[in-house]
């Protein structure tokens, strides 16, 4: 019988086949172990990518919502912030919730915990904007998802694992983080597609002006309208509904009627021409009550951006009343200008800023004749973000940024 042994070659002995079969199954499973590693680690982590996308995404988008809401409180009145802060938390909520994750149907934030707001101002011996947190006026908001919480007891729970349980690990904490900031706007963009409104006011006030009523308190006249200045306090605007109260709110009131009595005699005042020349009277009631549209702004093209010189007249006709008192309450826009030129109906206003105002109060007949408006902010999606900086508190702004 034929010896089923072999000789080991240089050694002289003889080695079983059957213990290198054993040597091979013992390294099989070695590496069959790596391999399922190896496989957990590739599965699980496209799987955690992919939620952490979604978590971007959600937070991004709660962010981007809770901005919006920011607008209103960049005031800094108190009645109008803390309104302002809860709709924010609760629409940034919301939004969260309607954006799905994987193995979520929504994604979840605690508005009160994974909201934060804060201030963003440039500051110009830093030559960089500074961000300050828990500050108001609020122009910046921080929101932050989390897959932390303990595994299938709460709505934000850590995330689960597939393959890597075999491994002995069961569940991963994430979290994602988003800042948006609302910026300050000088100027719109408007394109072919444009079939709206913009709710720019066809009159304008001095720059001067504008700059100096920041600077107002109740002290320098007593509560009511001072003759050398044109400012007063003796307005406010609900924030909810839009409705004026005559009740001071710390934000004082402008009269930009080109009376006698105001510091810019009457030539230096007036009506801007958007579109047409020589707009008629019932041009001007129609831009005030709903805004200038295509046609009256084709003349400007795409990028409306100061400094704009705009055809005007001196002055402001009592044909427009009724049109300015049915907007009290609603927000527009004011422009601003620097300069004028001419006379008559071949004056030229240069326009070099837009703000945004309420109209307030409005008399163009008989004695004492005014148009009071009032400071706001105010946020358009066509409002294109200003290129230079300014340490100047802007009233418009573009819609919200994310910043990182």
């Amino acid at each position: 019988m034929r010896n089923r042994q072999s000789m080991q070659p240089g050694s002289g002995k003889q080695c079983p086949r059957r213990t290198r079969r054993g040597t091979v199954a013992v390294l099989a499973a070695v590496m069959l172990v790596f391999l399922v590693g190896m496989a957990a680690f590739a599965v699980d982590l496209a799987y955690l990518g992919l939620v952490r996308e979604q978590m971007q995404t959600a937070a991004d988008s709660a962010a981007l919502a809770a901005s919006d809401e920011l607008v209103d409180a960049w005031s800094g009145q108190d009645d109008q912030l803390e309104s302002a802060l809860a709709n924010a938390r609760t629409v940034a909520a919301t939004t969260a919730m309607a954006n799905q994750m994987s193995g979520k149907p929504g994604t979840y934030i605690d508005g009160n915990r994974d909201l934060r707001f804060g201030t963003r101002l440039w500051d110009g011996e830093l030559g960089t904007f500074v961000e300050t947190w828990g500050q108001p006026p609020y122009n910046l908001v921080e929101v932050t998802v989390r897959r932390t919480g303990p595994l299938n007891e709460s709505p934000d729970d850590a995330v689960p694992l597939f393959l890597a349980r075999i491994l002995g690990h069961e569940r991963v904490s994430l979290q994602t983080k988003s800042v948006v900031a609302l910026l300050p706007g000088n100027g719109f963009r408007v394109d072919d597609s444009f079939n709206g409104t913009l709710p720019i006011l066809p009159i304008v006030c001095d720059e001067e002006t504008w700059d100096d009523h920041w600077d107002w308190s109740p002290s320098q006249s007593g509560g009511c309208l001072h003759s050398s200045s044109g400012f007063a306090d003796d307005y406010s605007v609900g924030y909810n509904n839009g409705q004026v109260s005559s009740e001071p709110d710390g934000i004082p009131e402008i009269n930009i009627y080109p009376s006698r009595q105001s510091r810019y005699p009457s030539g230096n005042r007036g009506t801007v021409d958007f579109g047409a020349s020589n707009n008629s009277t019932r041009d001007l009631k129609r831009q005030i009550e709903y805004g200038l549209n295509a046609d009256d702004l084709a003349e400007l093209g795409v990028e409306i951006v100061p400094p704009l010189v705009v055809d005007g007249d001196p002055g402001i006709s009592a044909g427009i009343k009724c049109a300015l008192s049915g907007i009290i309450g609603q927000k527009r826009i004011l422009p601003i200008f620097s300069s004028v030129s001419g006379h008559c109906r071949n004056t030229r206003f240069t326009i070099v800023k837009f703000v945004a105002v309420h109209v307030v109060s409005v008399k163009l007949t008989g004695c004492k004749k005014y148009l009071k408006v009032q400071r706001c902010t105010f946020s358009h999606p066509l409002v294109t973000p200003a290129t230079a900086v300014s340490s100047e508190r802007p009233t418009l702004m573009s819609p919200g940024v994310v910043l990182r």
